[in-house]
């Protein structure tokens, strides 16, 4: 199979797996942590929960929630220069 003229092409399918893979794990990873803080911090994921206690949460630890839940969610949408065309 060494000089097969598709061999290049199954490699280059294989790297486009393995990028495509990395890349969605990595967004996975953000918005995980980001629902995991909002968790830590509310106690819950209810919308109702979360408006209510809206006055109360720091502002910081929020920013923090909303920028790992938007690069997760930019990286699964391959937004935001995180796509590898």
């Amino acid at each position: 199979m060494s000089h097969d003229p598709h061999q290049q092409r199954f490699f280059t399918a294989g790297k486009s797996g393995l990028n495509s893979l990395l890349l969605n794990r990595f967004g996975d990873t953000f918005f995980v942590i980001g629902l995991g803080l909002t968790v830590y911090l509310v106690g819950s994921l209810n919308f109702d929960t979360l408006f209510s206690l809206n006055g109360y949460l720091s502002t910081d630890m929020l920013t923090i929630i909303l920028i790992c839940m938007l690069i997760g969610c930019a990286s699964k949408s391959v937004q935001f220069g995180l796509h590898t065309w």
